[in-house]
């Protein structure tokens, strides 16, 4: 929900309705605790939130070029405690190791 603060509750309910098990449920059963996953695109985040609940020891780190979309990716990652992701918006920014 962009440009508003969303609470705790709708957070929750936009990732349960648009999060990784409705859109990445192929993905998740391959993902280990401690990967590093790359979302690309990854929007307002709900998928990548989900990721990254699967990836508890890892890292995700979401990339987009709506910086509006990354504003309310990092409130939603705030607002459920998810400190195992990143957003970034700009590719050179991006140091693959």
């Amino acid at each position: 929900m962009r440009g508003e603060t969303q609470t705790l509750s709708q957070v929750e309910t936009a990732i349960k309705m648009r999060g990784a098990d409705v859109y990445a449920g192929f993905l998740l059963p391959h993902l280990r605790p401690d990967m590093t996953v790359l979302d690309c695109g990854c929007g307002e985040a709900t998928i990548t939130l989900g990721v990254a609940e699967a990836v508890p020891d890892g890292r995700v780190v979401g990339i987009d070029l709506d910086k509006d979309d990354l504003v309310a990716a990092r409130r939603s990652a705030v607002s459920i405690e998810r400190q195992n992701v990143a957003f970034i918006d700009d590719l050179p920014a991006l140091r693959v190791r």
